[in-house]
């Protein structure tokens, strides 16, 4: 009897994801590491850099130069463990853990006391890029956001119809250069819109598509990620 329940309480009991030493929580993370999540905090409104105080909404960079997108909200600074996390969500098909990290990001996103959009898109990937890998991830990433948190999503909303190279291989002109002209956009949107990503570096594509969609008769665009790099 005693063994029986031992074996069912062992069946029942799940590994951390993350390191694999501790129980599980319901995401699947343990509460070490749960604790050790590097959350962004103190972070500019508009384009989700660190600034030195809570108090600083605005950074001085998005006062003298603002992109075209109105808000970012990004879940945690791209370092360990995010930052080797998402590589192998990337580039080595880890997406299950898009689970627990869309509940994280939903979960910040409602924290953060700003109006939800009336919709969401996601950065497309080139159609032959996208059938390499096989997935796009950030359109994975905005179809669970988008059910957590009862938002529809514009999946096929944006296309990209020009294959460049790849933005981590390019310095910050190359990087803003290398996307003009690459994005379509394929129907109509709302006005309020959030573009769904998995990081964001230097915002290049997030601006570039925040250029097409307010051309395009969206008012405000939110960019909605789960890391952003250091400047």
């Amino acid at each position: 009897m005693l063994l029986n329940k031992v074996n069912k309480w062992l069946k029942n009991t799940q590994s951390c994801v993350l390191c694999g030493l501790h129980q599980a929580n319901a995401l699947g993370i343990c509460d070490d590491c749960m604790s050790d999540l590097p959350w962004s905090m103190s972070c500019c409104h508009q384009c989700g850099l660190p600034t030195s105080s809570p108090v600083i909404k605005i950074c001085s960079n998005c006062i003298k130069q603002p992109p075209s997108f109105d808000a970012t909200s990004a879940t945690f600074r791209y370092v360990f463990p995010i930052d080797k996390l998402l590589p192998s969500i990337k580039y080595a098909n880890k997406t299950s853990h898009l689970g627990w990290l869309s509940t994280l990001m939903s979960q910040y996103i409602l924290s953060q006391d700003k109006p939800l959009p009336d919709a969401l898109v996601t950065v497309p990937m080139h159609p032959w890029d996208e059938i390499k890998r096989g997935y796009n991830q950030s359109s994975l990433l905005a179809n669970l956001i988008s059910k957590q948190l009862k938002l529809p999503a514009h999946l096929s909303a944006i296309s990209k119809i020009k294959r460049t190279p790849h933005q981590k291989e390019l310095n910050f002109i190359e990087r803003q250069q290398n996307l003009i002209n690459c994005f379509r956009l394929n129907e109509h949107l709302p006005k309020q819109v959030a573009i769904v990503d998995d990081v964001m570096t230097t915002g290049s594509t997030a601006n570039e598509i925040s250029k097409l969609l307010k051309n395009n008769g969206v008012e405000t665009v939110q960019i909605w990620v789960l890391a952003r790099t250091p400047e």
